[in-house]
């Protein structure tokens, strides 16, 4: 994501326009990650079994606000639906000890991906933060939204 990119997402942020869309099913574009490592070195498959995505940042009010709902989610649909934090931005623009901490403290219980080349972010194309895509267990792309979905479950029947 370059510089620019990463300022209109903070901008989006910060105008509240990313809390008011989703979109119930997005057909995802072909090629993407099969998949993806969290920050404590596991490998993640975005395959086989639903996977929610939830795109944040450590200064997103949006997502901070969400994080008790998204992580009451995860909880709920455990061994459901497997919950990946993506924290997009280069090292550069995202400090990892920062991540930890506010995932901490925002108790977002759930494995933590940094997309530093944004492949992650360019393939889904999240342009804001919070972003949630929610994937059936073939890779497609259910749910695409700003905002928690009211029934997570009946994404991945």
């Amino acid at each position: 994501m370059t510089r620019l990119r990463i300022l209109a997402v903070a901008l989006l942020a910060a105008l509240g326009s990313c809390a008011t869309t989703t979109t119930p099913v997005h057909n995802a574009p072909s090629g993407g990650p099969q998949t993806v490592t969290d920050m404590d070195g596991v490998a993640h498959s975005l395959s086989g079994r639903p996977v929610a995505l939830v795109f944040w940042q450590t200064w997103c009010a949006s997502c901070k606000r969400e994080a008790p709902e998204v992580t009451a989610a995860a909880r709920r649909n455990e061994g459901r639906i497997q919950f990946l934090g993506v924290v997009p931005g280069s090292d550069e623009d995202v400090d990892d000890r920062e991540v930890e901490q506010v995932a901490r403290e925002w108790g977002l219980a759930y494995p933590q991906v940094r997309d530093r080349d944004l492949g992650l972010s360019d393939h889904y194309d999240v342009e804001g933060t919070p972003t949630i895509i929610v994937l059936d267990a073939g890779g497609r792309v259910r749910y695409r939204g700003h905002r928690p979905p009211a029934d997570w479950g009946a994404l991945v029947q």
